[in-house]
Protein backbone atom coordinates (compact mmCIF):
# COMPACT_ATOMS: atom_id res chain seq x y z
CA UNK A 1 0.00 0.00 0.00
CA UNK A 2 1.08 3.47 -0.70
CA UNK A 3 0.79 6.84 0.35
CA UNK A 4 -1.30 8.01 -2.55
CA UNK A 5 -4.95 7.85 -2.69
CA UNK A 6 -5.19 5.43 -5.67
CA UNK A 7 -2.63 3.39 -3.41
CA UNK A 8 -3.62 3.25 -0.85
CA UNK A 9 -6.04 0.12 -1.17
CA UNK A 10 -3.51 -2.00 -3.09
CA UNK A 11 -3.37 -3.64 -5.71
CA UNK A 12 -3.14 -7.45 -7.77
CA UNK A 13 -2.07 -8.83 -10.86
CA UNK A 14 -0.96 -12.48 -11.97
CA UNK A 15 2.79 -13.54 -11.84
CA UNK A 16 3.54 -16.77 -14.54
CA UNK A 17 6.97 -18.02 -14.80
CA UNK A 18 7.13 -20.19 -17.95
CA UNK A 19 10.58 -21.95 -17.21
CA UNK A 20 10.34 -23.64 -20.89
CA UNK A 21 10.17 -20.26 -22.59
CA UNK A 22 12.35 -18.23 -20.37
CA UNK A 23 9.83 -15.84 -19.44
CA UNK A 24 8.62 -14.22 -16.01
CA UNK A 25 5.32 -12.11 -16.81
CA UNK A 26 2.79 -9.96 -14.58
CA UNK A 27 -0.61 -9.80 -16.18
CA UNK A 28 -2.03 -6.45 -15.02
CA UNK A 29 -5.82 -5.88 -15.26
CA UNK A 30 -5.11 -2.42 -13.51
CA UNK A 31 -3.61 -0.17 -16.86
CA UNK A 32 -5.55 2.78 -18.01
CA UNK A 33 -3.64 5.37 -20.68
CA UNK A 34 -3.00 8.46 -19.45
CA UNK A 35 -1.80 9.89 -22.33
CA UNK A 36 -5.46 10.09 -24.17
CA UNK A 37 -6.62 13.80 -24.32
CA UNK A 38 -10.19 13.26 -22.62
CA UNK A 39 -8.40 11.72 -19.39
CA UNK A 40 -9.49 14.12 -17.03
CA UNK A 41 -13.16 13.91 -18.52
CA UNK A 42 -13.17 10.21 -19.26
CA UNK A 43 -11.73 9.65 -15.34
CA UNK A 44 -14.17 12.01 -13.54
CA UNK A 45 -17.19 10.89 -15.83
CA UNK A 46 -16.59 7.11 -15.53
CA UNK A 47 -16.05 6.31 -18.47
CA UNK A 48 -11.99 5.68 -18.67
CA UNK A 49 -11.43 2.39 -20.43
CA UNK A 50 -8.83 0.06 -18.33
CA UNK A 51 -7.26 -3.01 -19.92
CA UNK A 52 -5.28 -5.99 -19.61
CA UNK A 53 -1.22 -5.55 -19.82
CA UNK A 54 1.80 -7.43 -19.67
CA UNK A 55 5.41 -6.54 -18.59
CA UNK A 56 8.54 -8.37 -16.74
CA UNK A 57 8.18 -8.86 -13.55
CA UNK A 58 11.55 -6.92 -12.82
CA UNK A 59 9.74 -3.96 -14.59
CA UNK A 60 6.17 -4.31 -12.45
CA UNK A 61 8.27 -4.42 -9.21
CA UNK A 62 10.32 -1.27 -10.23
CA UNK A 63 7.72 1.03 -9.19
CA UNK A 64 7.00 -0.18 -5.94
CA UNK A 65 10.91 -0.39 -5.24
CA UNK A 66 10.98 3.14 -5.95
CA UNK A 67 7.82 3.97 -3.41
CA UNK A 68 8.84 1.77 -0.87
CA UNK A 69 6.06 -0.45 -0.90
CA UNK A 70 5.82 -4.05 -0.25
CA UNK A 71 5.10 -7.18 -2.43
CA UNK A 72 3.52 -10.19 -1.41
CA UNK A 73 2.76 -13.67 -3.73
CA UNK A 74 1.15 -16.42 -3.41
CA UNK A 75 2.21 -19.30 -5.12
CA UNK A 76 -0.11 -21.77 -7.05
CA UNK A 77 -0.01 -25.62 -6.40
CA UNK A 78 -2.04 -25.93 -10.16
CA UNK A 79 -0.95 -29.02 -12.21
CA UNK A 80 0.51 -28.28 -15.72
CA UNK A 81 -2.98 -28.34 -17.41
CA UNK A 82 -4.31 -26.10 -14.94
CA UNK A 83 -1.69 -23.49 -15.14
CA UNK A 84 -1.96 -23.49 -19.10
CA UNK A 85 -5.59 -22.70 -19.03
CA UNK A 86 -5.02 -19.86 -16.42
CA UNK A 87 -2.24 -18.56 -19.24
CA UNK A 88 -3.96 -18.98 -22.20
CA UNK A 89 -7.17 -17.61 -20.64
CA UNK A 90 -4.81 -14.32 -20.19
CA UNK A 91 -3.05 -14.25 -23.41
CA UNK A 92 -6.47 -14.24 -25.00
CA UNK A 93 -7.48 -11.48 -22.88
CA UNK A 94 -4.64 -9.39 -24.36
CA UNK A 95 -5.87 -9.05 -27.43
CA UNK A 96 -7.15 -5.89 -28.69
CA UNK A 97 -10.73 -7.03 -28.76
CA UNK A 98 -10.73 -8.17 -25.22
CA UNK A 99 -8.33 -6.06 -23.13
CA UNK A 100 -10.51 -3.58 -22.45
CA UNK A 101 -13.49 -3.35 -19.85
CA UNK A 102 -15.61 -0.94 -18.27
CA UNK A 103 -13.85 -0.16 -15.11
CA UNK A 104 -16.00 0.12 -11.68
CA UNK A 105 -13.83 0.49 -8.38
CA UNK A 106 -16.31 -1.79 -6.43
CA UNK A 107 -17.31 -4.47 -8.76
CA UNK A 108 -15.41 -4.52 -11.58
CA UNK A 109 -11.43 -3.96 -10.80
CA UNK A 110 -8.37 -4.90 -10.64
CA UNK A 111 -8.75 -7.31 -7.83
CA UNK A 112 -12.03 -8.60 -9.76
CA UNK A 113 -11.34 -9.58 -12.42
CA UNK A 114 -8.81 -11.87 -11.03
CA UNK A 115 -10.91 -13.56 -8.76
CA UNK A 116 -13.75 -14.58 -11.20
CA UNK A 117 -10.64 -16.22 -13.33
CA UNK A 118 -10.80 -18.75 -10.79
CA UNK A 119 -14.81 -19.13 -10.80
CA UNK A 120 -14.56 -18.80 -14.50
CA UNK A 121 -11.92 -21.52 -15.23
CA UNK A 122 -12.75 -24.27 -12.56
CA UNK A 123 -16.27 -23.73 -12.04
CA UNK A 124 -17.37 -25.82 -9.02
CA UNK A 125 -13.92 -27.51 -9.02
CA UNK A 126 -12.50 -24.33 -7.13
CA UNK A 127 -13.78 -22.84 -3.57
CA UNK A 128 -12.54 -19.82 -2.06
CA UNK A 129 -11.91 -19.45 1.83
CA UNK A 130 -13.59 -16.83 3.87
CA UNK A 131 -12.18 -13.75 3.55
CA UNK A 132 -14.30 -11.75 6.38
CA UNK A 133 -13.93 -11.74 9.96
CA UNK A 134 -17.10 -9.65 10.30
CA UNK A 135 -19.93 -11.20 8.33
CA UNK A 136 -21.65 -7.68 8.76
CA UNK A 137 -19.28 -5.33 7.02
CA UNK A 138 -20.09 -2.60 4.21
CA UNK A 139 -17.94 -1.57 0.98
CA UNK A 140 -18.25 1.68 3.28
CA UNK A 141 -16.94 0.67 6.44
CA UNK A 142 -14.08 -1.36 5.06
CA UNK A 143 -12.67 1.76 2.86
CA UNK A 144 -12.79 3.79 5.76
CA UNK A 145 -10.36 1.53 6.92
CA UNK A 146 -8.53 1.91 4.47
CA UNK A 147 -8.72 5.59 4.37
CA UNK A 148 -8.18 6.42 8.16
CA UNK A 149 -5.38 8.69 7.55
CA UNK A 150 -6.66 10.49 4.45
CA UNK A 151 -9.39 12.98 6.29
CA UNK A 152 -10.06 15.13 3.83
CA UNK A 153 -10.19 12.11 1.06
CA UNK A 154 -12.43 10.15 3.40
CA UNK A 155 -14.41 12.99 3.52
CA UNK A 156 -14.96 13.88 -0.04
CA UNK A 157 -15.12 10.02 -0.43
CA UNK A 158 -17.95 9.52 1.76
CA UNK A 159 -20.15 12.24 0.76
CA UNK A 160 -20.47 11.73 -3.14
CA UNK A 161 -20.32 7.90 -2.74
CA UNK A 162 -24.37 7.04 -1.82
CA UNK A 163 -26.45 4.54 0.37
CA UNK A 164 -24.99 1.91 -2.31
CA UNK A 165 -21.91 1.11 -0.64
CA UNK A 166 -23.53 0.38 2.59
CA UNK A 167 -25.21 -3.17 1.73
CA UNK A 168 -23.94 -5.70 3.87
CA UNK A 169 -20.79 -7.32 1.36
CA UNK A 170 -20.67 -11.44 0.52
CA UNK A 171 -17.66 -13.07 0.73
CA UNK A 172 -17.23 -12.96 -3.32
CA UNK A 173 -17.65 -9.34 -3.21
CA UNK A 174 -15.43 -7.88 -0.50
CA UNK A 175 -12.70 -9.55 -3.03
CA UNK A 176 -12.94 -6.29 -4.62
CA UNK A 177 -9.70 -5.26 -2.47
CA UNK A 178 -6.49 -7.11 -3.18
CA UNK A 179 -6.41 -7.95 0.65
CA UNK A 180 -9.40 -9.68 0.78
CA UNK A 181 -8.94 -11.15 -2.10
CA UNK A 182 -5.59 -12.27 -0.92
CA UNK A 183 -7.57 -13.70 2.24
CA UNK A 184 -9.87 -15.32 -0.03
CA UNK A 185 -7.46 -17.08 -1.91
CA UNK A 186 -5.42 -18.48 1.01
CA UNK A 187 -7.58 -20.85 2.20
CA UNK A 188 -9.29 -21.71 -1.18
CA UNK A 189 -9.32 -25.27 -2.12
CA UNK A 190 -9.44 -26.96 -5.63
CA UNK A 191 -10.32 -30.25 -6.13
CA UNK A 192 -10.81 -30.02 -2.14
CA UNK A 193 -7.20 -29.54 -1.75
CA UNK A 194 -5.84 -26.34 -0.60
CA UNK A 195 -4.41 -23.73 -3.85
CA UNK A 196 -1.91 -22.02 -2.22
CA UNK A 197 1.78 -23.98 -1.95
CA UNK A 198 3.38 -20.85 0.38
CA UNK A 199 3.17 -17.50 0.62
CA UNK A 200 6.52 -15.00 -0.11
CA UNK A 201 7.30 -11.80 1.05
CA UNK A 202 8.84 -10.31 -1.88
CA UNK A 203 9.50 -6.53 -1.28
CA UNK A 204 9.57 -4.95 2.42
CA UNK A 205 7.12 -2.23 2.89
CA UNK A 206 9.44 1.10 3.77
CA UNK A 207 7.15 3.74 3.22
CA UNK A 208 5.43 4.52 6.08
CA UNK A 209 1.78 6.26 6.55
CA UNK A 210 2.01 8.78 8.80
CA UNK A 211 -0.80 9.57 10.93
CA UNK A 212 -2.71 12.90 10.98
CA UNK A 213 -5.11 15.55 12.83
CA UNK A 214 -8.60 15.00 11.67
CA UNK A 215 -8.70 17.66 9.93
CA UNK A 216 -12.56 18.20 8.51
CA UNK A 217 -13.74 17.41 11.98
CA UNK A 218 -11.44 20.35 13.39
CA UNK A 219 -13.05 22.81 10.72
CA UNK A 220 -16.41 21.55 11.33
CA UNK A 221 -16.17 22.98 15.32
CA UNK A 222 -14.33 25.50 14.36
CA UNK A 223 -17.09 26.49 12.00
CA UNK A 224 -19.59 25.67 14.83
CA UNK A 225 -18.01 28.64 17.27
CA UNK A 226 -18.11 30.73 14.18
CA UNK A 227 -21.48 31.16 13.91
CA UNK A 228 -21.73 31.11 17.47
CA UNK A 229 -19.71 34.04 18.14
CA UNK A 230 -21.47 35.93 15.21
CA UNK A 231 -24.50 35.04 16.51
CA UNK A 232 -24.56 36.03 20.12
CA UNK A 233 -22.36 39.27 19.19
CA UNK A 234 -24.77 41.97 17.63
CA UNK A 235 -22.22 43.82 16.44
CA UNK A 236 -21.19 41.29 13.97
CA UNK A 237 -24.69 40.74 12.45
CA UNK A 238 -23.91 42.25 9.23
CA UNK A 239 -20.84 39.75 9.12
CA UNK A 240 -23.46 36.74 9.73
CA UNK A 241 -25.40 37.65 6.59
CA UNK A 242 -22.12 37.33 4.83
CA UNK A 243 -21.27 33.83 6.32
CA UNK A 244 -25.08 32.42 5.49
CA UNK A 245 -24.29 34.10 1.76
CA UNK A 246 -21.07 31.61 1.80
CA UNK A 247 -22.09 28.99 3.49
CA UNK A 248 -25.19 28.10 1.10
CA UNK A 249 -22.93 28.85 -1.51
CA UNK A 250 -20.56 26.26 -0.78
CA UNK A 251 -23.86 23.89 0.24
CA UNK A 252 -25.51 24.64 -2.85
CA UNK A 253 -22.50 24.50 -5.33
CA UNK A 254 -21.58 20.51 -3.61
CA UNK A 255 -25.47 19.51 -4.46
CA UNK A 256 -24.74 20.29 -7.89
CA UNK A 257 -21.37 18.51 -7.60
CA UNK A 258 -23.64 15.55 -6.01
CA UNK A 259 -26.05 15.71 -8.78
CA UNK A 260 -23.33 15.47 -11.27
CA UNK A 261 -21.79 12.99 -10.05
CA UNK A 262 -25.49 11.25 -10.53
CA UNK A 263 -26.73 11.98 -13.59
CA UNK A 264 -23.64 13.11 -15.28
CA UNK A 265 -21.35 9.91 -14.50
CA UNK A 266 -21.09 6.04 -14.89
CA UNK A 267 -20.20 5.89 -11.24
CA UNK A 268 -22.93 3.55 -9.84
CA UNK A 269 -22.14 4.84 -5.79
CA UNK A 270 -22.98 8.03 -6.55
CA UNK A 271 -26.54 7.82 -7.66
CA UNK A 272 -29.27 8.27 -5.21
CA UNK A 273 -27.17 10.04 -2.92
CA UNK A 274 -29.08 11.21 -0.14
CA UNK A 275 -27.06 14.27 1.22
CA UNK A 276 -29.03 15.78 -1.31
CA UNK A 277 -31.50 16.57 1.41
CA UNK A 278 -29.10 19.10 3.15
CA UNK A 279 -26.81 20.17 0.03
CA UNK A 280 -29.63 20.77 -2.08
CA UNK A 281 -28.66 22.95 -5.49
CA UNK A 282 -31.19 25.75 -5.21
CA UNK A 283 -29.28 26.92 -1.88
CA UNK A 284 -27.02 28.20 -4.65
CA UNK A 285 -30.04 30.26 -6.29
CA UNK A 286 -31.10 30.89 -2.28
CA UNK A 287 -27.45 32.79 -1.28
CA UNK A 288 -27.76 35.51 -3.53
CA UNK A 289 -31.24 35.95 -2.80
CA UNK A 290 -30.77 36.22 1.01
CA UNK A 291 -29.80 39.69 1.24
CA UNK A 292 -32.79 40.53 -0.31
CA UNK A 293 -36.26 41.55 1.39
CA UNK A 294 -38.42 38.77 0.66
CA UNK A 295 -41.31 36.36 1.76
CA UNK A 296 -40.22 33.82 -0.46
CA UNK A 297 -36.34 33.87 0.99
CA UNK A 298 -38.07 33.30 4.40
CA UNK A 299 -40.28 30.60 3.15
CA UNK A 300 -37.67 28.46 1.64
CA UNK A 301 -35.37 28.86 4.41
CA UNK A 302 -38.16 27.20 6.39
CA UNK A 303 -38.62 24.21 3.62
CA UNK A 304 -34.34 24.15 3.75
CA UNK A 305 -34.54 23.68 7.63
CA UNK A 306 -37.43 21.14 7.35
CA UNK A 307 -35.37 18.96 4.67
CA UNK A 308 -32.10 19.26 7.48
CA UNK A 309 -34.94 17.79 10.18
CA UNK A 310 -36.25 14.82 8.16
CA UNK A 311 -32.95 14.00 7.07
CA UNK A 312 -31.41 13.70 10.16
CA UNK A 313 -34.32 11.84 11.55
CA UNK A 314 -34.55 9.81 8.73
CA UNK A 315 -30.72 8.68 9.32
CA UNK A 316 -30.52 8.92 13.12
CA UNK A 317 -34.27 6.80 13.29
CA UNK A 318 -32.50 3.89 10.96
CA UNK A 319 -29.25 3.73 13.09
CA UNK A 320 -31.70 3.29 16.29
CA UNK A 321 -33.76 0.68 15.30
CA UNK A 322 -30.95 -0.87 12.86
CA UNK A 323 -33.08 -2.41 10.40
CA UNK A 324 -34.84 -1.79 6.96
CA UNK A 325 -32.46 0.15 4.91
CA UNK A 326 -29.35 -0.56 6.42
CA UNK A 327 -27.73 1.87 3.35
CA UNK A 328 -29.77 4.22 5.32
CA UNK A 329 -28.22 3.85 8.54
CA UNK A 330 -24.92 3.76 7.57
CA UNK A 331 -24.88 7.25 5.56
CA UNK A 332 -26.35 8.93 8.40
CA UNK A 333 -24.40 7.39 10.82
CA UNK A 334 -21.53 9.16 8.86
CA UNK A 335 -23.23 12.61 8.50
CA UNK A 336 -23.82 12.45 11.96
CA UNK A 337 -20.20 11.30 12.85
CA UNK A 338 -18.89 13.58 10.17
CA UNK A 339 -21.30 16.28 9.10
CA UNK A 340 -23.67 16.99 12.21
CA UNK A 341 -21.65 20.43 12.67
CA UNK A 342 -22.41 21.30 9.33
CA UNK A 343 -25.71 20.40 9.54
CA UNK A 344 -26.37 22.62 12.97
CA UNK A 345 -24.76 25.64 10.87
CA UNK A 346 -27.31 25.19 8.12
CA UNK A 347 -30.13 24.65 10.51
CA UNK A 348 -29.07 28.23 12.24
CA UNK A 349 -28.90 30.04 9.28
CA UNK A 350 -32.00 29.01 7.67
CA UNK A 351 -33.76 29.26 11.03
CA UNK A 352 -31.93 33.08 11.12
CA UNK A 353 -32.97 33.74 7.80
CA UNK A 354 -36.80 33.48 8.76
CA UNK A 355 -35.95 36.64 10.26
CA UNK A 356 -34.12 39.40 7.85
CA UNK A 357 -32.03 42.07 8.79
CA UNK A 358 -33.12 44.72 6.02
CA UNK A 359 -31.66 48.05 5.28
CA UNK A 360 -33.56 51.03 4.50
CA UNK A 361 -32.80 52.41 0.64
CA UNK A 362 -33.22 55.83 2.17
CA UNK A 363 -31.29 59.13 1.10
CA UNK A 364 -33.07 60.81 4.37
CA UNK A 365 -32.28 57.71 6.50
CA UNK A 366 -29.25 55.86 4.97
CA UNK A 367 -27.85 52.62 6.71
CA UNK A 368 -31.04 52.78 8.98
CA UNK A 369 -32.10 49.09 9.75
CA UNK A 370 -35.28 46.70 10.31
CA UNK A 371 -36.05 43.09 10.93
CA UNK A 372 -38.30 41.15 8.91
CA UNK A 373 -40.22 37.85 9.84
CA UNK A 374 -43.67 36.01 9.66
CA UNK A 375 -46.45 35.86 6.90
CA UNK A 376 -49.76 37.60 7.23
CA UNK A 377 -51.04 41.38 7.58
CA UNK A 378 -48.10 43.51 8.47
CA UNK A 379 -47.40 44.68 11.88
CA UNK A 380 -44.65 47.25 13.35
CA UNK A 381 -43.31 47.43 16.56
CA UNK A 382 -41.31 50.34 17.69
CA UNK A 383 -39.16 50.22 20.76
CA UNK A 384 -38.74 52.94 22.76
CA UNK A 385 -35.92 55.41 24.22
CA UNK A 386 -32.13 53.66 24.42
CA UNK A 387 -33.51 50.48 23.18
CA UNK A 388 -33.65 48.90 19.82
CA UNK A 389 -35.77 46.37 18.26
CA UNK A 390 -34.23 43.38 20.94
CA UNK A 391 -36.71 44.82 23.29
CA UNK A 392 -39.43 43.21 21.23
CA UNK A 393 -38.02 39.52 21.08
CA UNK A 394 -40.35 37.43 22.63
CA UNK A 395 -43.24 39.12 21.11
CA UNK A 396 -41.76 39.18 17.82
CA UNK A 397 -41.60 35.01 18.35
CA UNK A 398 -44.97 34.81 19.04
CA UNK A 399 -46.40 36.93 16.80
CA UNK A 400 -44.50 35.97 13.52
CA UNK A 401 -47.17 32.91 13.30
CA UNK A 402 -49.69 35.09 12.20
CA UNK A 403 -48.46 38.67 11.32
CA UNK A 404 -46.02 39.61 8.76
CA UNK A 405 -43.60 41.70 11.55
CA UNK A 406 -41.69 44.75 11.03
CA UNK A 407 -39.30 45.84 13.90
CA UNK A 408 -37.12 48.45 13.20
CA UNK A 409 -34.41 50.44 14.54
CA UNK A 410 -35.48 53.93 15.24
CA UNK A 411 -32.82 56.47 13.83
CA UNK A 412 -30.25 56.55 16.59
CA UNK A 413 -30.80 53.50 18.09
CA UNK A 414 -29.30 49.87 17.40
CA UNK A 415 -27.97 49.83 14.71
CA UNK A 416 -29.23 52.55 12.46
CA UNK A 417 -27.43 56.02 12.75
CA UNK A 418 -28.42 59.28 13.43
CA UNK A 419 -30.04 61.08 10.54
CA UNK A 420 -28.77 64.40 9.27
CA UNK A 421 -32.11 66.25 10.56
CA UNK A 422 -33.24 67.38 13.63
CA UNK A 423 -34.63 64.06 15.68
CA UNK A 424 -38.64 64.90 16.16
CA UNK A 425 -41.52 62.52 16.86
CA UNK A 426 -42.58 63.44 13.08
CA UNK A 427 -39.26 62.35 11.41
CA UNK A 428 -39.86 59.09 13.29
CA UNK A 429 -42.52 59.07 11.46
CA UNK A 430 -41.76 59.60 8.14
CA UNK A 431 -38.77 56.97 8.74
CA UNK A 432 -42.04 54.29 9.44
CA UNK A 433 -43.61 55.48 6.03
CA UNK A 434 -40.23 55.06 4.15
CA UNK A 435 -40.42 51.66 5.31
CA UNK A 436 -43.71 51.11 4.65
CA UNK A 437 -42.97 52.36 1.37
CA UNK A 438 -40.01 49.82 0.57
CA UNK A 439 -42.47 46.71 1.49
CA UNK A 440 -44.93 47.89 -0.51
CA UNK A 441 -47.60 48.17 2.23
CA UNK A 442 -50.84 50.11 2.14
CA UNK A 443 -51.74 49.99 5.74
CA UNK A 444 -50.25 48.45 8.99
CA UNK A 445 -50.86 47.77 12.74
CA UNK A 446 -48.22 49.96 14.51
CA UNK A 447 -47.59 49.40 18.69
CA UNK A 448 -45.29 51.70 20.08
CA UNK A 449 -43.48 51.39 23.32
CA UNK A 450 -42.65 54.18 25.59
CA UNK A 451 -40.86 56.72 23.17
CA UNK A 452 -42.14 54.67 20.59
CA UNK A 453 -45.80 55.25 21.62
CA UNK A 454 -45.26 59.04 20.57
CA UNK A 455 -43.72 58.31 17.25
CA UNK A 456 -46.88 56.07 16.90
CA UNK A 457 -49.30 58.41 17.49
CA UNK A 458 -47.24 60.84 15.17
CA UNK A 459 -47.63 58.63 12.45
CA UNK A 460 -51.07 58.13 13.36
CA UNK A 461 -51.76 61.98 13.05
CA UNK A 462 -49.62 62.37 9.45
CA UNK A 463 -50.48 58.95 7.95
CA UNK A 464 -54.08 58.08 9.20
CA UNK A 465 -55.05 56.47 6.09
CA UNK A 466 -52.07 54.16 6.27
CA UNK A 467 -53.41 52.66 9.43
CA UNK A 468 -55.29 49.87 10.17
CA UNK A 469 -54.65 49.71 13.98
CA UNK A 470 -52.47 51.16 16.77
CA UNK A 471 -51.92 50.52 20.17
CA UNK A 472 -50.04 52.25 23.23
CA UNK A 473 -47.51 49.92 25.67
CA UNK A 474 -46.25 52.38 28.45
CA UNK A 475 -46.84 55.04 26.60
CA UNK A 476 -48.95 58.12 26.95
CA UNK A 477 -50.87 60.45 24.85
CA UNK A 478 -49.75 63.04 26.95
CA UNK A 479 -46.22 64.92 26.89
CA UNK A 480 -44.28 63.95 29.93
CA UNK A 481 -44.23 65.86 32.65
CA UNK A 482 -41.22 67.13 34.36
CA UNK A 483 -39.88 64.42 36.65
CA UNK A 484 -40.32 61.90 33.75
CA UNK A 485 -38.35 65.14 31.16
CA UNK A 486 -35.67 64.29 34.54
CA UNK A 487 -35.68 60.62 34.08
CA UNK A 488 -34.59 60.99 30.68
CA UNK A 489 -31.93 63.71 31.19
CA UNK A 490 -30.67 61.19 33.74
CA UNK A 491 -30.75 58.28 31.51
CA UNK A 492 -29.36 60.60 28.21
CA UNK A 493 -26.33 61.57 30.86
CA UNK A 494 -25.82 58.29 31.94
CA UNK A 495 -25.58 56.50 28.17
CA UNK A 496 -23.13 59.38 27.31
CA UNK A 497 -20.70 58.50 30.29
CA UNK A 498 -21.40 54.58 30.54
CA UNK A 499 -22.72 53.74 27.21
CA UNK A 500 -26.29 53.07 26.40
CA UNK A 501 -25.65 49.07 27.62
CA UNK A 502 -26.17 49.89 31.23
CA UNK A 503 -29.55 51.36 30.40
CA UNK A 504 -30.95 48.34 28.62
CA UNK A 505 -30.01 46.40 31.40
CA UNK A 506 -31.91 48.18 33.76
CA UNK A 507 -34.64 49.80 32.12
CA UNK A 508 -38.07 47.70 30.96
CA UNK A 509 -36.90 44.61 32.23
CA UNK A 510 -40.74 43.91 33.53
CA UNK A 511 -41.68 44.52 29.94
CA UNK A 512 -38.84 42.41 27.77
CA UNK A 513 -39.81 39.46 30.44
Amino acid sequence: MGEDLYSCYGHSAVRIIDSCAGADVVYNYGTFNFGDPDFYTKFTRGKLPYYLNDETFSGFTGIYVSEGRSVTEQVLALNDEDARKVQFFLQNNLKEENKYYHYDFLLDNCSTRIRDIFSDLFASRFQFGHSMADDSCSFRTILDHYERNKHWERFGINLLMSHVVDQKMTNLQSMFLPDYLMKGIADATLDGKRIVQETLPILPQIASIPSQVNQPKLVMWALLLVVVFLSFKQKTKPLLLYFDVLFFMLLGLLGCFMLFMWFGTEHVVCAYNRNLFWAFPLHLVFAFLLPRESDKVALYARYASWLVILSMIYGLFAITLNSGNHAIAITYHFQVREIFKTIGLLWHSTNKCSRMQIELKSNRFPKSVYTLSGDGFPLVLLHGFAEDHQIWKYQVRALETEYRVIVPDLPGSGFSPLPKEEMSMELLADFVSEIMAQEKLEKIILIGHSMGGYAALAFAEKYEAKLAGFSLVHSSAYDDDEPKKENRRKSIKLIQNDGKEVVSESDDTEFIQ
